[in-house]
Formats: C-alpha cells, sequence, structure tokens
C-alpha cells in the first residue's frame, strides 16, 4: 500500500502542524511568532519529513495519516529552540 495520503488528508495536517507550531511559539500575538515563526516552521518541517523519511509532507503513506497527526500532537521544540522561543518572549515582557 504505497498509496499516498490524499489532498484533504494533507489539509488536515497542515492545519494540525501550524496550530501545534503557533502554540509552541507562544501563539500569535507573541513576540517569538513575529521574530522566530519561520525558523521554528522549518525546524518542525525538516523533524517531521526525516521522521518519515519523505522529500515532501505529501509523499506519507495513507497508512502513516493517523501516526502523523499524532507526531504533531507530541512535537515539541528541541531545548535550544526552545530557550530562543522563551528568550524572545520574555524580551517581549518588558517592553
Amino acid at each position: 500500500g504505497s498509496m499516498r495520503i490524499d489532498g484533504l488528508q494533507q489539509q488536515e495536517i497542515q492545519q494540525a502542524a501550524k496550530q501545534s507550531i503557533v502554540q509552541a511559539l507562544g501563539g500569535k500575538d507573541s513576540f517569538a511568532y513575529q521574530e522566530i515563526s519561520k525558523k521554528v516552521f522549518s525546524a518542525f518541517w525538516n523533524e517531521f519529513k526525516q521522521y518519515f523519511k519523505v522529500p515532501r509532507y505529501g509523499d506519507i503513506p495513507k497508512v502513516k495519516h493517523e501516526e502523523a497527526l499524532k507526531f504533531i500532537n507530541l512535537w515539541r521544540p528541541s531545548t535550544s529552540l526552545q530557550m530562543e522561543i522563551d528568550s524572545c518572549n520574555s524580551q517581549m515582557a518588558f517592553e
């Protein structure tokens, strides 16, 4: 079964990922979101594609769809990235 996820499932994965990443950044209004969201988004997708061994997230096999959503739910930034996020967001608190 090398059937790939369909468009709807791709959309579901993209939405879930966006939600998870924005949450990790401290929300859409956070300083980290404004400052380093690009970096955190690409960190997420790199890790995701590495884990599932696919060049594009759309290449995930249908059978791995649930696992992909679980990965997204459990994903947290690496320690160094989390430190950077916290540092950004604490700067905002002093402004």
